[in-house]
């Protein structure tokens, strides 16, 4: 999934804009955290960008000249995403029982479960005889 975003530049204040940096906060970002997605030259107004499910974005474009960088403009409207299946397994699997009769398994849990309401996982289980 992918999103366009597009913007209109401001005033150069007496020196020329010589990039545009897009940025991105999510619902799993704490309050004021940016992350740099794109840097987009002078002449070019937007940028096309890879989404994650289970998220709400907002976008924010600094504009940059030889003094340095503006102010983030204001943000946009929250662009949330649909749910989707993971992109990705577990990482971090392991059992970490020490009891013969108990079975616990344990993983890491990624910025996508802890968001989703729904998120589960099938666990099966293959089970093994060895005789000696």
């Amino acid at each position: 999934m992918r999103a366009e975003i597009t913007w209109t530049a401001g005033e150069e204040n007496n020196d020329v804009v010589t990039e545009f940096i897009l940025y991105y906060n999510t619902s799993f970002d704490t309050q004021g955290t940016l992350h740099e997605v794109e840097r987009v030259p002078r002449g070019r107004n937007s940028a096309s960008i890879q989404l994650s499910p289970w998220a709400n974005y907002t976008f924010y474009v600094k504009a940059r000249n030889n003094l340095g960088l503006s102010l983030p403009s204001l943000c946009t409207d929250l662009c949330p995403t649909p749910e989707s299946r993971p992109y990705t397994n577990p990482e971090n699997v392991c059992v970490v029982s020490e009891d013969p009769t108990k079975l616990i398994i344990v993983w890491d849990v990624s910025m996508e479960e802890q968001e989703s309401v729904y998120y589960s996982y099938l666990l099966h289980l293959t089970l093994s005889y060895i005789t000696l």
